[in-house]
């Protein structure tokens, strides 16, 4: 048998010559299985490299997909820990905030008790802090009913004065501070005061239109341009009146029981320290 033209290397012009001379002469038809094996081989091996190749490239598009997976894991928990951490330093912010305005109010008031407990000079001047803040008292009650006036304008009759800070407040801090005394008729001030807020705040929705047109003219200060309309807010602002004399009853007394109290107690405070300014 002839020995076979492709060998271990490249195949050269001359052995393809040669395999072209045999076949011609009819030796290559006497070594057909062994070219036939080999085409077989090699027909086997191009298949394996391309399901390999394949098979790569998914593993690669896996785990580019894992790692893209975890990077995203990673950031969002980094995110999530991010957030706690600001939410626990923005509380722990406002723990030392209130702890510290807590510590100074104590402070405050241990200092007078201290300056009190001193002699007759520190029981005068307690006396004229609580003349002054006494007279702030019954300045912010008839604030107070300058500012309902004022906020029932505003809300039921389209006024255009902003009624602002309630004054209402100042009167249960100074009160709970310096008077505790007058905590009840506080008490019921500022109870009186809230539910005539509620009283002007349900009829002032009852004058809110329904229309999208109408609510637009209504928020900019402007009246409804129909007859009907302006009929149905007079028809309430009527009924408001009527309605409102009974709460306005109630904070008159509650307002001149907070009054009288105070003024009791600026006589008490006046006679003691001997001023009458």
């Amino acid at each position: 048998m002839d020995a076979p033209i492709f060998q271990r290397g490249p195949v050269t012009p001359e052995q393809i010559t040669e395999l072209a001379q045999r076949i011609n002469s009819g030796v290559v038809w006497s070594q057909f299985p062994f070219y036939l094996l080999i085409v077989a081989i090699a027909i086997v091996l191009i298949y394996l490299y391309r399901r390999l190749d394949g098979y790569s490239k998914k593993v690669g598009e896996i785990h580019a997909t894992t790692a893209n997976f975890a990077l995203l894991l990673q950031q969002s928990r980094a995110s999530a820990e991010a957030a706690e951490l600001g939410k626990q330093a923005a509380i722990t912010a406002q723990f030392e905030k209130l702890r510290a305005e807590l510590k100074a109010n104590t402070e405050t008031v241990e200092k007078v008790k201290v300056e009190i407990a001193h002699g007759d000079l520190a029981v005068r001047e307690w006396k004229t802090l609580r003349r002054v803040k006494l007279e702030q008292l019954l300045e912010n009650v008839y604030k107070g009913e300058q500012w309902r006036r004022t906020f029932c304008d505003q809300k039921i009759f389209q006024g255009q004065i902003d009624a602002g800070e309630s004054p209402i407040p100042q009167i249960e801090m100074i009160c709970l501070l310096y008077f505790p005394e007058l905590a009840g008729q506080a008490f019921d001030c500022c109870q009186a005061h809230n539910a005539y807020l509620l009283f002007v705040l349900d009829y002032a929705s009852k004058l809110i239109p329904s229309d999208a047109a109408a609510q637009t003219a209504y928020n900019s200060g402007r009246f409804a341009d129909s007859e009907a309309a302006i009929a149905v807010a007079t028809e309430i602002r009527q009924q408001f009146n009527a309605d409102s004399v009974h709460m306005m009853q109630r904070l008159r007394l509650v307002q001149e029981s907070l009054g009288m109290a105070a003024r009791n107690i600026f006589v008490e405070i006046v006679g003691g320290t001997g001023d009458h300014h």
